[in-house]
């Protein structure tokens, strides 16, 4: 019998700012939520397989300390037009990031291609 396991990321309803902060490294829109999960229905496992599913995320492991402490630089090497849309819409970037929730193993196994990413969010 096939068995797999799929760790989802944070997708509570929250305000814009909230929201756009956690997916850029832990949150999960349900729409994409719902399409891992479609396609990892079509999807045979020879042995017993844990997923995350989440939005994903830019950040690399060279970059978990400066997630850390340097939370704005980390933030702003990937995606520098972020400073200013924050400040536009009066948001607040995290202070620190302690966790990073990494999907690339639904991206191998089964395509998974998240849509609704920090980047939709930041230029919408």
């Amino acid at each position: 019998m096939q068995t797999s396991v799929y760790r989802v990321g944070r997708f509570l309803p929250e305000g814009d700012n909230l929201k756009t902060n956690h997916r850029l490294y832990r949150g999960l829109d349900e729409r994409d939520g719902a399409e891992a999960l479609r396609l990892a229905l079509g999807t045979e496992f020879a042995d017993f397989e844990i997923f995350n599913i989440s939005s994903g995320s830019p950040f690399k492991q060279d970059d978990l300390v400066a997630l850390k402490h340097s939370t704005l630089d980390a933030i702003l090497k990937y995606y520098p037009e972020a400073e200013g849309i924050y400040k536009a819409r009066g948001w607040a970037f995290p202070q620190s990031i302690d966790r990073v929730y990494v999907c690339d193993k639904a991206r191998r196994y089964f395509n998974y291609q998240p849509k609704y990413t920090f980047g939709l969010l930041l230029n919408s």
